[in-house]
C-alpha cells in the first residue's frame, strides 16, 4: 500500500482539468499503471505505450469453471478506458439474442463496466484495481446470461448499438 501511495503523489496544482470533470488528484502516470498491472496480473502484456496512452492485454478466467478470455484495455489519460473481449473472437449469446448485453458495441465486443456520470472511474485510479476486476465481473455475468438468458448484473440498458452480423464465407459481414 505504501508503494501505491508513493506512485500517486499530489501535484503542485491540486486541480487537473479532465474531459469528464475536475479531478482532486493527479492522473496516475502510464508507467505507474503498467507497474501495478504487472504486479497484479503478471500474464498481462503491454501492446502500446506512450506518455498518455496504454494498450494492454490480459487473460482472465472469471471462475474455475470458466473458459479463458482475453481482454484488451485501450486507455488514454483523462479519458474513459475502452475494454474489449478479443478472445474468443465471437462471444456466444443465449438463443434468440442478436446483441450482447451491457456493451457499447456487440461487433467490437466493447464491454460496459460502469456508468460514467456516477463517478466510479477517473484517471486518479489504477486500472488494475478497478477496470480489470470489473471486466472479470462482467465476464461472470455474461456467462450466467448465456446460460439463463437473464442479465443478473447491474447496469443501464444501452440502446445505441447495432446487432452483430456473422461473417459469411468471404469474411464480409452479412447485411
Amino acid at each position: 500500500e505504501r508503494q501505491l501511495l508513493e506512485l500517486r503523489q499530489e501535484p503542485k496544482s491540486r486541480h487537473i482539468v479532465s474531459t469528464a470533470r475536475m479531478s482532486k488528484g493527479a492522473p496516475v502516470p502510464i508507467p505507474a499503471q503498467i507497474s501495478i498491472l504487472a504486479k497484479y496480473y503478471p500474464n498481462g502484456v503491454v501492446k502500446t505505450q506512450t506518455l498518455r496512452r496504454l494498450v494492454w492485454e490480459c487473460d482472465i478466467i472469471p471462475t474455475p469453471n470458466s473458459v479463458t478470455y482475453r481482454i484488451r484495455i485501450d486507455y488514454t489519460i483523462n479519458q474513459n478506458p475502452n475494454v474489449y473481449v478479443i478472445e474468443p473472437p465471437v462471444l456466444d449469446r443465449p438463443e434468440g439474442a442478436e446483441m450482447l448485453k451491457h456493451v457499447y458495441s456487440t461487433e467490437k465486443q466493447q464491454i460496459c463496466l460502469y456508468y460514467g456520470p456516477f463517478g466510479e472511474w477517473d484517471s486518479t485510479m489504477f486500472l488494475a484495481q478497478k477496470i480489470v476486476p470489473w471486466a472479470a465481473e462482467w465476464l461472470l455475468f455474461y456467462e450466467l446470461w448465456v446460460i439463463t438468458g437473464e442479465w443478473l448484473g447491474e447496469g443501464i440498458e444501452h440502446s445505441r448499438q447495432t446487432p452483430f452480423r456473422k461473417a459469411n464465407s468471404t469474411g464480409r459481414n452479412d447485411q
